[in-house]
């Protein structure tokens, strides 16, 4: 059973544009009862927090998804989508990262949700 006190989903206002207007993000932040931990913290679940723009999965500067440990805030997976669609354009789409270390143990490109090799990205700016 998954503990009550973790954060609650809400609202975040994104990066302002050039025009003066801001992107407005949904975010939920919520136990991901498939990823158990049991570490020098004790024992729980890692977290999924999900940024979403009308009802898709979406962030313009940074990843819409985060598998992160609920205390030492370290990611454990990171992944860049736009539109519903995972892509980035100035490196890999899905960042895997060892639970331990830190240290980064696999990528993926994509670009417009199709899966690329990091040598093809077609960089198209912000």
């Amino acid at each position: 059973q998954a503990p009550a006190s973790y954060p609650m989903p809400g609202k975040r206002g994104g990066p302002s544009h050039n025009d003066g207007m801001r992107e407005e993000y949904n975010v939920t932040v919520e136990p991901d009862l498939s990823l158990p931990f049991n570490d020098q913290y004790g024992e729980g679940w890692y977290m999924r927090e999900v940024w979403t723009q009308d009802s898709k999965t979406h962030r313009t500067h940074g990843p819409a998804v985060t598998i992160f440990h609920p205390i030492s805030l370290q990611p454990l997976r990171q992944e860049f989508f736009r539109n519903g669609q995972r892509h980035c354009y100035t490196g890999p789409a899905i960042i895997v990262r060892d639970r331990f270390s830190g240290e980064v143990v696999s990528t993926q490109f994509f670009e417009k949700g199709r899966e690329v090799a990091s040598r093809d990205l077609t960089p198209e700016g912000p």
